[in-house]
């Protein structure tokens, strides 16, 4: 099913499958962030965790996906990865496999990612790598309970960036966790990362959700978050070879959860559960990673069409549709965004705005640049002859 046929099918009103999908890889990390919402979930129960026989069958009901995130854990410690993304690629079309790391095992992560590109039906689908990178230096080892982290996350880049050099498809990304912690130090992170990561495709940054271990930290007030949407977006609007309407998309969704926190309600219109959805690597569906829990794949004999459509999935939709909850989750935020009129409005105000910081960033880099080249040729003028 294109784009244009699912949003005619959703506009009819019939339920469809997701079409946006949440994977879990494996519950096994080698991290231990402060930030972490799934810590109570980690290292447990690895002996219910999917096979790839089972990946095979849970996702055999899915059709053509747009795109689909591979969560854990660390999902580059399960070695089978790139068979399920070959499966994602090959029978279900997947435009797009996202993957976020710690970066702790840098040839693991650059094997995976080469495996991964090799998995790929055309060389049009895209793998996204997200580097997760919340402070600089040890603050950071800190943050994510593993020292030496800085170092390997370097590392990593070095390697990603040289595989992107000679690989189609391959988006390297960097994503940071907005929390108390860093949110003073957002000009020099920024900076650094500008300075030392030159051949990343973009910058997200992400609210801290709960339930997270360490009660020493704390998420942003929307005052907070408004203060910090001011400095990114300019910074964002540098960001010139991510895709446009992707870069668009995920800053208008930014700004969405800015107004979702500020009115402490779901301003718009969710679909979790209808255009997206989650299963888990012990093979949990849910209509998010919030809440929301159908039941277990197996328990469907595997079918996710089954528990998709369940009265109890139908019963939890009717709710999410009354609005009886609220989260600024950027997943789901940035997955609803565009099947609402709202959205979409707010979508377009967004990517004109973003034109317009665009523009103003460029001039401001060009009066800089002539103003240095200034500077250069007096400079050049007042030096001594060379003998």
């Amino acid at each position: 099913m294109n784009n244009l046929s699912l949003a005619a099918h959703w506009v009819r009103g019939r339920e469809t499958l997701p079409r946006y999908l949440i994977l879990g890889m494996t519950n096994l990390c080698n991290s231990k962030c402060v930030t972490c919402f799934y810590w109570d979930h980690l290292n447990v129960n690895r002996h219910l965790e999917m096979t790839l026989e089972e990946y095979d069958r849970a996702l055999s009901d899915l059709g053509s996906l747009f795109s689909v995130v591979l969560t854990g854990g660390e999902p580059t410690l399960n070695r089978e990865l790139p068979d399920v993304t070959r499966l994602l690629y090959r029978r279900h079309e997947a435009s797009n496999v996202t993957m976020p790391t710690n970066s702790l095992i840098p040839e693991q992560v650059e094997a995976i990612v080469s495996r991964v590109l090799e998995s790929r039906a055309d060389e049009r689908q895209t793998f996204t790598v997200g580097l997760s990178l919340d402070h600089l230096g040890e603050t950071h080892d800190r943050i994510r309970g593993a020292p030496g982290n800085f170092e390997k996350l370097i590392e990593t880049y070095r390697r990603l960036a040289a595989v992107q050099s000679r690989s189609q498809g391959l988006t390297l990304n960097v994503q940071t966790v907005l929390a108390s912690f860093n949110q003073d130090d957002l000009p020099e992170i920024t900076q650094w990362v500008s300075s030392n990561l030159s051949a990343i495709n973009f910058h997200s940054f992400e609210l801290l959700r709960p339930p997270f271990p360490d009660p020493s930290i704390r998420g942003l007030t929307s005052a907070e978050y408004a203060r910090a949407l001011d400095f990114l977006r300019p910074y964002w609007a540098r960001f010139d070879r991510y895709r446009p309407i992707l870069k668009n998309l995920k800053v208008a969704a930014r700004v969405a959860e800015l107004e979702t926190l500020e009115a402490e309600r779901m301003v718009y219109k969710c679909y979790a559960g209808s255009i997206s959805g989650v299963l888990n690597p012990e093979g949990t569906v849910a209509l998010c990673e919030v809440q929301w829990e159908i039941g277990n794949i197996r328990d469907f004999d595997y079918s996710f069409a089954k528990a998709w459509f369940s009265p109890k999935a139908v019963e939890m939709r009717q709710r999410i549709a009354r609005r009886e909850c609220w989260c600024t989750h950027s997943c789901f935020m940035t997955s609803s965004l565009p099947f609402s009129a709202k959205g979409l409005a707010h979508l377009a105000t967004t990517t004109l705005s973003g034109e317009r910081s665009r523009q103003s960033t460029a001039r401001a880099s060009q009066r800089s640049a002539a103003s240095q080249s200034g500077i250069d040729s007096r400079q050049q003028g007042n030096r001594a002859p060379r003998c």
